[in-house]
């Protein structure tokens, strides 16, 4: 009984560290009182967190302020993170190539919980692209790379995300999106304009594994103002026979 105790104790204070960073993390930096009231902890527990976080080099307290922020460790344990992907690390030269090709942004995202995660990318030299940070979001429905992605996933993951955008409200016609998911799979490219972020287009494909799943998607993502009939059509064409190159390379039938 006392060694259940523990172990429930030792899982309690892991999410509680987990929430104070995923909070601290939101912004440049926090005080304690806005902290602590943030992810409603005792003030002394956050404190106490904060401290231990401090000592093994996650977080620093700025001297001046006295507020707290998280340092760039993280930034190297993600990127550690993501260098070992296979995914990853097979993907490099195929999106050199369309960099090489587009001079556009080209973003390789992989699945994250209900969304897809922008893990790396090659930035155009055109002084007008897209600001889009590593480690940005893209939602399942309201994206390129998103319905690239669940286009070729597993019925039940399909039906899972359906269900909770018809609980929600946050698409309109469900039949029209379902239609939209199945030519999607069909054509093996999406495309969306101004749907996730104004004045952006984007044109994904995805990246299927050995036993023809999805595990990633490759984008191509433009203004909007030379994004041009012809250029659709060419980069439609670029990312299916690139993500299908990568895909073939990664064992998919």
């Amino acid at each position: 009984m006392d060694d259940k105790k523990t172990a429930d104790s030792s899982i309690s204070a892991v999410v509680k560290t987990f929430k104070v960073i995923e909070t601290l993390s939101s912004r440049q930096s926090w005080d304690l009182a806005r902290l602590t009231s943030a992810v409603d902890m005792p003030k002394t527990t956050v404190h106490r967190i904060l401290l231990t976080l401090i000592n093994i080099g996650y977080v620093e307290q700025c001297e001046t302020s006295g507020k707290y922020r998280c340092t760039f460790r993280f930034l190297n344990l993600g990127s550690r993170i993501v260098d070992s992907n296979s995914v990853v690390m097979a993907a490099q030269p195929f999106m050199d190539e369309l960099e090489s090709i587009t001079n556009e942004n080209i973003n390789l995202c992989i699945p994250d919980g209900d969304c897809l995660v922008i893990v790396s990318k090659r930035e155009s030299t055109y002084s007008l692209k897209p600001s889009q940070p590593l480690g940005q979001r893209l939602p399942l429905h309201g994206s390129a790379n998103g319905r690239a992605f669940l286009s070729h996933a597993r019925e039940c993951i399909q039906k899972k995300v359906i269900s909770g955008l018809r609980s929600t409200g946050a698409v309109g016609d469900i039949q029209s999106f379902i239609d939209l998911l199945e030519s999607i799979r069909k054509e093996g490219v999406a495309m969306e304009i101004e749907e996730h972020i104004k004045g952006v287009g984007c044109i994904a494909a995805p990246i299927l594994d050995h036993e023809n799943q999805p595990v990633g998607t490759l984008g191509i993502a433009t203004p909007t103002v030379r994004l041009t009939d012809e250029m659709i059509k060419e980069f439609r064409r670029l990312a299916v026979t690139k993500a299908h190159a990568l895909s073939k390379l990664l064992g998919a039938k």
